[in-house]
């Protein structure tokens, strides 16, 4: 899947308390009972102690129910609500409008997108298929099994297609060394032979002895997320595989590659119980170590990755998710807005 840039993210940026604050900071303020400022909400603080309103964002376009946003460079896609199913699949190109490409089964599942050419790979657990030339078909076809049906094959090429079969609906789907890689429970499946990406066998995947929440593609290697274990396994070829355990697991839907660390290029990101965590050299390496610790069981989370070079991800609040700060609660948890 590939990232989602964004220009600009300045965060919320607090007063000091300690620091001179102008009228019009204290009229747009709210105060705690000894008159200083607790929180600023979308203000910049200059140091003046003036307020200036912070650049915000506007609404590109509206979609009921929408998400699963992927780009293409030209054109986005995404998952919206349905009319006659739950969900559809659409497309918005540059100038707004929005195309319906065909109704999906499903109902709030993740779907992922692997961009190959002019085809673009799509699939969810409950539903998959490949748009090209402005339409949707199905991802490979049914063959035989039966030898008996290949008697006056004439090629290798047919006779190849024995024991193949559809592309199963996968998960966390990753394009690596001629391959698209997929996730359906606890097994991860490639296609065979390398680049006939429409053909899948019945037993080119590896087994885990849990299921697979996140595939990330190093410089060197892949590694291999559940939710409470990290493997990895050098190189890309999926015939050649050797999982060696190396960490706890991480948060599904974290996956950003950096621009840059330790001197290489587009390297794995994601969270784990450390918080930030990188996969480089077959080792995880922690950013946040002792300083950010996750309870990450349950959870599902989005990402980005900033082009200046941040990483920023956000996650559902536990119902039990305890903030001591009653202005903080009002903000973070019930989106109220303080002027």
């Amino acid at each position: 899947m590939n990232p989602i840039y964004t220009d600009k993210f300045s965060g919320m940026n607090n007063a000091d308390s300690n620091s001179a604050l102008s009228l019009s900071m204290k009229q747009l303020s709210v105060k705690d009972a000894a008159g200083g400022v607790r929180m600023i909400h979308n203000m910049d603080v200059q140091p003046s102690g003036d307020l200036t309103k912070r650049e915000g964002f506007t609404v590109w376009q509206s979609l009921i129910g929408a998400h699963s946003l992927f780009s293409t460079g030209l054109e986005f896609f995404c998952v919206r609500q349905g009319t006659t199913t739950p969900e559809r699949l659409c497309k918005i190109d540059l100038s707004k409008t929005i195309t319906h490409i065909c109704d999906i089964v499903g109902a709030g599942d993740p779907m992922f997108y692997v961009q190959i050419g002019t085809r673009l790979f799509m699939s969810s657990k409950n539903w998959n298929g490949v748009y090209e030339n402005g339409a949707v078909r199905a991802w490979g076809a049914e063959y035989s099994d039966d030898p008996a049906d290949y008697a006056g094959a004439e090629s290798s090429e047919e006779l190849m297609l024995m024991g193949d079969t559809k592309a199963p609906c996968m998960e966390n789907l990753t394009h690596v060394g001629a391959r698209i890689f997929g996730t359906v429970g606890n097994k991860v499946y490639y296609n065979d032979p390398p680049l006939a990406y429409e053909m899948f066998r019945k037993d080119t995947f590896h087994e885990f002895a849990e299921p697979i929440t996140m595939i990330a593609v190093a410089p060197d290697g892949l590694y291999f997320h559940s939710t409470k274990t990290s493997w990895y396994a050098a190189g890309y070829d999926p015939e050649n595989f050797k999982f060696t355990v190396v960490g706890d697991g991480s948060i599904p839907g974290t996956l950003q590659y950096l621009a840059e660390f330790k001197n290489t290029t587009n390297v794995p990101v994601w969270l784990g119980d450390d918080g930030v965590e990188v996969g480089l050299g077959g080792e995880i390496t922690s950013l946040t170590q002792d300083i950010i610790k996750i309870d990450h069981t349950e959870a599902r989370a989005a990402s980005v990755y900033t082009k200046d070079k941040r990483y920023l991800s956000s996650m559902v609040a536990p119902p039990d998710a305890a903030i001591n700060d009653a202005v903080t609660c009002e903000v973070i948890r019930n989106g109220k807005l303080i002027s």
